[in-house]
C-alpha cells in the first residue's frame, strides 16, 4: 500500500477525532450509546464462555 505507515496513522487521527467530537458535540447521545455497549457486554461474556466450554 502506497504510503502505508502514514496513510494508517492519518486513518486513526481522523477516528479518534471524530470520537471526540462526537463526544463533544453530543454528550448525551454519546453516553446513550456507551450504555448499550455496557449492556451488551454480559451478553458477550456469556456467549464468548458458551462457545469455549463446547470446544
Amino acid at each position: 500500500m502506497p504510503g502505508h505507515p502514514l496513510t494508517t496513522a492519518v486513518f486513526a487521527a481522523i477516528c479518534w477525532w471524530l470520537v471526540g467530537n462526537t463526544i463533544y458535540r453530543y454528550p448525551q447521545n454519546s453516553l446513550i450509546g456507551f450504555g448499550f455497549l455496557l449492556a451488551g457486554t454480559p451478553a458477550y461474556w456469556f456467549w464468548s464462555r458458551k462457545v469455549q466450554r463446547d470446544r
